[in-house]
């Protein structure tokens, strides 16, 4: 009895130190979890301390009005530029040689030297690089504790239709007892309308070299436009100046001022070679420019340049007005009989030309000739051709047509007159060819009569005998008549076929047909054979094709 009863207090005494082992891990967990939790709470809790730290350093700079400081200089630098840039004629600085007047020239006795809008996009940027650091002013920010150093200045600036956009980089980097150093960027739009303008004033420009430009009258050619235009005279120049009407947001108004000299041209529009330009290749490419500079021929290296097989000491270019130019005794109908009607080929000219010299001169291998239109004053209406010239010679030459930037551009080996050309002020001209089939009547008769009893024997025969055999012997056969023409622009051309008393067919499919410019077309009509009738009664047949081209 008292052995179980011992049992039974040692069964109980393991129970509980199992109980109480087993409080005990759990304890121990609890106690981790919750520590675990506290760490990781005070470790959110400073990393959130720290994050609010920084946000409220970077909100602390961003409250600074040293932001607004520098985009103040930005806007004021910028508009400094552009009036500068505007009242010296797209220059920063004046060159002696190019300006008059306290302004640039762009005209300079018959030559264009105006700059471009590209130049003066790299001017205003590196003014800007230049004066922004000068304009921010630090000192006051240096008082108040902060230690402010700056970078260089990195600008990009846009020329838009209605506007300016100016984009600064600007490295500042500023400290407070924690030191926070960035790059700023800083953007602004600037309501100039610089582009508008210097297009504008290009248009009087380009009017300086019409024919009929009158320097007593210097607005007379000129386009009503939406810009101001005040022209003052001093002896041989005139000085223009544009002002824009709508005002800035600052109640400024825009102008762009040059000047034009109207005397003799001394300056250079030939382009001098080395002795023994027949035989030593160019090292070097060149460039010979028109006096408008709108017409450029490229020599590459490799290039020889002769003249009779000598060699050639300078090559010129000049420029010549034109309302029309001709070619005579030019082919427009082929008769079935062979004969042609010639007529005069006429094509009215909205640009200029240009003879390149000494005349005759020939080069070893293609040069690059590309000739500009001036789109601003004299907008294509069609597509665009080149004109050739030499001596006698006077026709279309294939040529590339960048629409974009408003050129031509052909291949050339040697020196004529090339003179842009627009389709679409061009009249058509009509061609034809008429191919025929005429028998001989004497014959004719003899085998149209055998042809007949042909007939009676292909039916007793049951066909073994050809009805049309005899017939086919009189002077039947296939022939062919042609004319040349050239197209003056790429265009699609219309053909149309006339078949009398049999069945014939034209070179080009009947209906419509692409042919390029420059490319000369064999335009053809043929007649195959006479209607079975005609070729009994021994009638001709013929087959007329007709087209227009410009």
């Amino acid at each position: 009895m008292v052995r179980k009863n011992v049992v039974k207090r040692r069964s109980r005494m393991g129970n509980v130190r199992a109980q109480v082992s087993a409080f005990l891990i759990i304890s121990i967990l609890a106690a981790a979890i919750i520590a675990g939790a506290y760490l990781l709470r005070d470790s959110s809790s400073t990393n959130q301390g720290e994050t609010v730290s920084d946000t409220a350093l970077s909100e602390q700079f961003e409250r600074l009005p040293i932001r607004n400081a520098i985009e103040a200089c930005v806007d004021k630098t910028a508009m400094d530029g552009i009036a500068l840039l505007g009242a010296q004629g797209g220059y920063l600085q004046l060159e002696p040689i190019l300006s008059a007047y306290q302004t640039a020239y762009w005209y300079l006795d018959q030559v264009n030297v105006q700059p471009t809008l590209e130049e003066m996009r790299l001017r205003l940027e590196s003014y800007l690089n230049t004066h922004l650091p000068s304009c921010v002013d630090f000192s006051s920010f240096r008082a108040q504790g902060f230690g402010i150093v700056s970078g260089a200045v990195q600008s990009a600036v846009s020329f838009n239709k209605e506007d300016v956009t100016v984009g600064i980089v600007y490295p500042v980097q500023v400290e407070n007892n924690v030191q926070l150093s960035r790059e700023e960027r800083f953007t602004s739009t600037l309501d100039v309308r610089f582009r508008r303008i210097f297009e504008a004033a290009s248009t009087l420009v380009n009017i300086q070299l019409d024919p009929r430009f009158d320097f007593t009258r210097p607005l007379a050619l000129a386009p009503l436009g939406k810009f101001q235009v005040d022209v003052r005279p001093e002896t041989d120049t005139l000085v223009y100046t544009l002002t824009d009407p709508q005002p800035t947001r600052w109640g400024t108004h825009m102008q762009m001022r040059f000047a034009s000299r109207f005397q003799k041209s001394e300056l250079d529009r030939s382009l001098r070679l080395h002795p023994g330009s027949n035989t030593q290749q160019l090292f070097f490419p060149l460039t010979l420019y028109s006096v408008d500079r709108l017409a450029e021929l490229h020599l590459l290296p490799g290039t020889t340049v002769s003249l009779n097989s000598g060699p050639v000491q300078t090559l010129t270019v000049e420029r010549q007005d034109l309302t029309e130019i001709t070619r005579p005794n030019t082919p427009f109908i082929e008769h079935a009989d062979d004969s042609v009607t010639y007529g005069d080929l006429t094509w009215q000219l909205t640009y200029p030309q240009y003879s390149f010299g000494p005349a005759g001169t020939r080069f070893n291998q293609p040069e690059n000739l590309r000739i500009y239109w001036d789109e601003e004053k004299t907008p294509h209406v069609g597509n665009m051709g080149l004109l050739y010239q030499s001596g006698d010679v006077l026709r279309p030459i294939p040529c590339k047509v960048n629409y974009q930037e408003y050129y031509v551009e052909a291949q050339i080996i040697g020196f004529s007159e090339y003179v842009p050309i627009d389709c679409g002020v061009l009249g058509p001209k009509a061609v034809s060819a008429k191919a025929e089939n005429k028998p001989s009547v004497p014959l004719c008769l003899v085998l149209s009569t055998l042809a007949i009893v042909s007939t009676v024997l292909d039916f007793i025969t049951f066909g073994l005998i050809d009805p049309d055999f005899p017939a086919k012997l009189a002077g039947y056969r296939s022939e062919e008549n042609c004319i040349n023409f050239v197209p003056a622009c790429d265009q699609t051309v219309s053909v149309y076929g006339d078949e009398k008393d049999g069945d014939g067919s034209c070179s080009l499919k009947e209906g419509a047909n692409n042919v390029n410019g420059g490319n000369e077309i064999k335009f053809c009509a043929k007649i195959k054979k006479c209607d079975r009738m005609s070729r009994l009664l021994c009638k001709k047949c013929s087959m007329e094709c007709s087209t227009s081209y410009v």
